[in-house]
Order: structure tokens, then C-alpha cells, then sequence
């Protein structure tokens, strides 16, 4: 094209979205000639986009906030001309595509990234309220990707309106920044300065400490596990309720559960850990289960559908059901007396992931930019 293309890129914040999940897939259109704009809270600076525009909604998509961004996100859609708009998160995608229905008639192509469907089978009945919201929001999207294969058949079986309906294996993970490359001493240093001795068996969460990450889960592993191993959490990433510290406390296990708030050395929490620990209820498909496991560790993750998607139990990881903590506890203790078995789900978990590393997935991600900015407008 002698114009290069323009991008907006939405996700509903800075910080824990847009430069988590897109920073280097804005380096690489920018590398090559995109204009790429993106729209977020302004929580954090984006690196490397053209400009950055600051949305105030909040996660409700019915407050005022949230409504009134609509006709703010209406202004920097028609008055930033944009070839493709790229939308993410369940407010970001609602608010975007009721935005740029007009700008839709004019040519404008609309993706919608779904990072895991609020409502799925087995479900709680509230989560199904989302269904009939996406399904309408659909008839105003170009391109629908999906991140796991049970979202896709839903989409496809509830007969979602999008013009295509298409599977991508994520974000794309950066895979190569998750080498365990740490010496044994700098791994006792890391230990040590986390208040871990040598001896201590860690299990690692990484994630929002909130309802859905479902930390008290894990908990009660601890709580199962202290009588009969030397038991360390480490729960790493914001606390945004206090489910999991107030279950701490009532059952005496403050020296055993560590928080540690955001951290940006997620790598060097992976080095030190013996199991990673994804207690969720609901995920899409989740990067840090995909960089735990390309850095060698040995998952034992509850039994979700974005879980599911990346593990195979027995495999490449263990899966536990969601219902019985005492699942994943027997299953650590199982796997402490079975080195051949750890070593032989390390070796699956790595050839397992190359597929969600980043080159790949921007390739898939950029073929479908291509595609839709080749249609007829």
C-alpha cells in the first residue's frame, strides 16, 4: 500500500493489558510503517505508539463512565480515520463497536478479540447474561478471534454474527524470555531475598489477586500441605480483594503465603519456583501458564477451559478439578516422589508451547489484518 495503514488498538487498561499483552506486537507494526494508535485507562505510558488516548470507563458497563465513553470513543474513531480497529477486553469491545457503527458504513474494518468468553458451559447463570450482549455486538464486527477452541465452537454454535469467526492461539508469548538461563547461586540469592530457604518448596501463582483467580484456593492447598512438606506461596500481582489475605490470617498461615504485589520479574519468580499453581475459574488462554511452562516448570493447574486448551493432564501438566483443592495437593505430593515423571512433563510442556511464541502468532495476527484491509470497502 503507498499509504501505510492506521490502527487503533483498545484494551481496557495500560498497565495490565495494552503493555502486557500488545507492547511488542505495536513495536512490529510500527517497524513496519503502521501508524498505531492505541485507546486504555491511562494508568502507565504506551512505548512506541503514535498517541495514546485516555478512556475513563470502568469495568461496569453500565456506569455513566462507561457510557459516556462511548461518544468519546465515537470522536477518536471518525476523527482518526482509521483503516482497522482493533478492540479487546468485554468493555473495550462494547464500547468500540456500538462507537464505530457509523464509521463501519465508511469503510472502517472492526476486530474483536474475545480473551475468554464471560459465559462458557457449566457456567454460572449470571455469566450467561454476557451471552446475549456479545451476540448482539457481534452483527458489528468484522472479525471475531477467539483464543481457545471451546470459545470458537460456542461462538459458532450460538450462530455469533460477526462477518468471520476465527481461532488464534493468543497474544503471543515472548517464549525466549522465559529460558531458565539462572545459575544455582543466583537462584539462592532470588530465594533468599523472598525470605525462602534452600529447602522450601514453592508454589507460584501470577495474576490479579481477585474472585475469578481464585486464590483461596490455593490456600487450602497450603494448609494441606504444611503438616507434611516446608510450604511456601508466592502470590504475585495486584490485590484487588482481599479474599485470599483474610483466609491467610484465619488460618495462621502468614509466614507461609507470601504477597509480593506487582512484579515486572516474572522470570526470575518462575527460576525459583518448584510448581506453578493457576487456581482459576474462568481463563481464555493464560500467558503465564504458556511462560511457566517454556521456562520448565511443572504445572498443576485447576481444570478450566483455557487450562485445558494449553494442558494435557498427565502430559505436559496436571489438571485438578475446581471443586476439591485436595486434588491438587495429593497431586504435588504424588509428583515430589517422582522425579521421571517432572522431568518427562518439563520435556512436553516445552515442545508444547513453541506454537504460542510470538513470531508465529504475530504472523497469524498480521495475515488477518492483510486480509481484511484487502476487502472491499
Amino acid at each position: 500500500m503507498d499509504i501505510m495503514p492506521k490502527i487503533l488498538i483498545v484494551g481496557f487498561e495500560a498497565r495490565g493489558f495494552i503493555n502486557k499483552f500488545f507492547s511488542r506486537t505495536i513495536s512490529e507494526l510500527k517497524k513496519r510503517g503502521w501508524v498505531v494508535d492505541v485507546a486504555c485507562t491511562g494508568d502507565a505510558p504506551v512505548e512506541n505508539c503514535d498517541t495514546q488516548y485516555d478512556m475513563t470507563w470502568k469495568r461496569d458497563p453500565l456506569s455513566c463512565k462507561t457510557i459516556a465513553s462511548i461518544s468519546a470513543m465515537r470522536k477518536i474513531i471518525e476523527e482518526g480515520h482509521y483503516d482497522l480497529v482493533h478492540c479487546n477486553t468485554p468493555v473495550g469491545g462494547y464500547v468500540t463497536r456500538l462507537a464505530a457503527r457509523r464509521a463501519r458504513q465508511k469503510g472502517l474494518k472492526v476486530i474483536y478479540c474475545a480473551h475468554g468468553f464471560h459465559f462458557y458451559r457449566g457456567a454460572r447463570l449470571r455469566n450467561w447474561l454476557y451471552m446475549p450482549i456479545e451476540r448482539c455486538l457481534s452483527r458489528f464486527t468484522d472479525l471475531l478471534l477467539t483464543i481457545n477452541q471451546e470459545d470458537y465452537d460456542l461462538a459458532r454454535e450460538l450462530k455469533f454474527k460477526a462477518k468471520r469467526i476465527a481461532l488464534i492461539d493468543g497474544v503471543g508469548v515472548e517464549i525466549e524470555k522465559f529460558a531458565d538461563v539462572f545459575t544455582i547461586e543466583q537462584k539462592k540469592e532470588m530465594r533468599a531475598s523472598l525470605g525462602l530457604a534452600d529447602d522450601d518448596v514453592v508454589l507460584t501463582f501470577i495474576g490479579d489477586l481477585n474472585k475469578n483467580k481464585n486464590q483461596q484456593y490455593l490456600v487450602d492447598v497450603v494448609a494441606d500441605l504444611k503438616p507434611k512438606l516446608k510450604i511456601k506461596l508466592l502470590l504475585a500481582g495486584p490485590e484487588v480483594c482481599d479474599i485470599a489475605r483474610e483466609k491467610v490470617h484465619r488460618l495462621g498461615l502468614d509466614e507461609d503465603v507470601i504477597f509480593l504485589g506487582w512484579r515486572s520479574d516474572v522470570a526470575k519468580l518462575l527460576s525459583i519456583s518448584d510448581y506453578i499453581v493457576p487456581s482459576s475459574i474462568r481463563e481464555g488462554l493464560p500467558t503465564n501458564v504458556i511462560e511457566a511452562m517454556a521456562m520448565g516448570r511443572v504445572v498443576v493447574a485447576t481444570n478450566n477451559r483455557g487450562h485445558r486448551s494449553i494442558i494435557e493432564s498427565g502430559k505436559n501438566g496436571i489438571l485438578v478439578s475446581l471443586d476439591d483443592h485436595r486434588e491438587m495437593s495429593d497431586a504435588i505430593l504424588a509428583l515430589q516422589d517422582d522425579a521421571g515423571r517432572k522431568a518427562m512433563m518439563v520435556a512436553n510442556a516445552k515442545a508444547s508451547v513453541v506454537k504460542y511464541g510470538f513470531d508465529i502468532v504475530f504472523n497469524d495476527l498480521l495475515a488477518y489484518y492483510e486480509s481484511l484491509l484487502a476487502t472491499d470497502k
